[in-house]
């Protein structure tokens, strides 16, 4: 499923938008983090020159991700 997202020239926070806009996240962490691998993999497949690793993509896009959904927690309260 991954591969069929074309991210190629897209900036980090743009690719990440598109991908996470395209379905619901599972609540389930262990879930998320395969997807965001998945992501991640895909991203530096498609933008090799955008960072040193793909580990390195996964690190960021796991981090903002962790952050939007603090932030939906706290509007919610």
């Amino acid at each position: 499923m991954v591969a069929t997202f074309e991210l190629t020239g897209l900036g980090f926070d743009d690719a990440l938008r598109k991908f996470l806009s395209a379905f619901r996240l599972p609540g389930e962490a262990q879930k998320i983090e395969r997807i965001m691998d998945a992501f991640s993999s895909q991203y530096y497949a498609n933008n090799p020159r955008s960072f040193r690793a793909a580990d390195t993509a996964f690190k960021l896009a796991y981090s903002v991700r962790e952050q939007v959904r603090r932030l939906s927690l706290r509007q919610r309260h």
